[in-house]
């Protein structure tokens, strides 16, 4: 059954009045069950926000300087391994042997330079002439000089006559000194090596010959022990 006064129309008015109020609309906000619209969360957030600002103790942080715990992504220096290392060998090895053949060719420029300039200001004699024949000579001297310097720094080499350096000897009485000389310096070797041979042999007997003496005194000393021992 209706209640009375249901339909009258200041009963309405009060309803909808009273649905409308401030009280009414936390009322319901509050109810469980309900879903909250945008507006609540809202709130909900700038309120949330505020508490956590009021709970923070101190000075701020500056503004460069970031939060974040994550570990950085910049690319640094990487560990060479084998492969680099021996291409970085390849590359000094091959850059020390550039260097040199540019220094060796720079050289022979130079020399070829020198050679040009000197024949400008000295220019040569004649070809077969005295004074050509002396300057052949000069320059087989020159060549022969740099060849034996040369072979020096890389390790030594044996001396050169000073008749090879000089580009003479060329006659037939030149070549018997030499000769001469070589079967000399020959001859002076078989007979130090004939002297060092003969010395040897004398040494080796002389031991030979200490040995079987210290032998028999040992012999003599253990025959008299024992005819001492056994009669």
């Amino acid at each position: 059954m209706v209640a009375e006064g249901w339909y009258d129309p200041a009963t309405l008015h009060k309803a909808h009045a009273s649905a409308g109020s401030p009280l009414r609309a936390a009322a319901l906000g509050n109810e469980p069950g309900r879903s909250l619209n945008y507006n609540d969360h809202q709130n909900a957030k700038e309120d949330a926000e505020a508490s956590s600002e009021e709970d923070i103790v101190g000075p701020s942080l500056p503004n460069n300087i970031s939060t974040d715990t994550r570990p950085s992504t910049r690319p640094g220096p990487a560990i060479p391994n084998f492969q680099d290392l021996e291409l970085q060998r390849e590359l000094a090895t091959e850059q020390d042997l550039e260097q040199r053949s540019a220094l060796r060719q720079y050289r022979a420029l130079e020399r070829k330079e020198d050679k040009e300039r000197l024949e400008e200001l000295l220019p040569r004699a004649e070809p077969g002439t005295r004074e050509r024949q002396l300057e052949k000579k000069r320059e087989t001297a020159a060549t022969n000089r740099a060849f034996a310097a040369q072979k020096t720094e890389s390790g030594g080499v044996e001396e050169v006559p000073e008749v090879d350096l000089l580009g003479g000897g060329d006659s037939l009485d030149s070549f018997k000194k030499q000769k001469k000389e070589k079967e000399r310096k020959k001859n002076d070797r078989e007979i130090r090596r004939e002297e060092i041979l003969r010395a040897r042999a004398v040494e080796r007997e002389e031991r030979i010959r200490q040995y079987k003496a210290k032998e028999e005194k040992t012999m003599s000393g253990l025959i008299a022990l024992a005819k001492q021992r056994f009669g």
